[in-house]
């Protein structure tokens, strides 16, 4: 799906566009996806989305592991993430 949303706008995605993404491709609407899609409809935009009022904020959707995506994108990321900054 991040992949997806690259590819089609590349160095112009967004925020919003990635949460675009997972309201029309993630079907799951329990716990931690359930209250994500649901602070996107209400229009908090990623990050915040995924953690605001989200008790499951830690589990595997938000995980801090699931980065592969923005270390490919943005290689100096790995410093940060590293360091425990993002």
């Amino acid at each position: 799906m991040w992949l997806a949303a690259v590819e089609r706008y590349g160095r112009n995605v967004n925020a919003s566009i990635p949460g675009d993404y997972w309201l029309s491709y993630i079907i799951p609407n329990w716990v931690e996806y359930g209250m994500g899609k649901a602070n996107l409809r209400a229009g908090l935009v990623p990050p915040l989305s995924g953690v605001v009022d989200n008790n499951y904020k830690d589990s595997c959707a938000n995980n801090k592991n699931n980065r592969g995506v923005r270390i490919c994108l943005q290689p100096t990321a790995v410093y940060f993430l590293t360091q425990n900054i993002i």
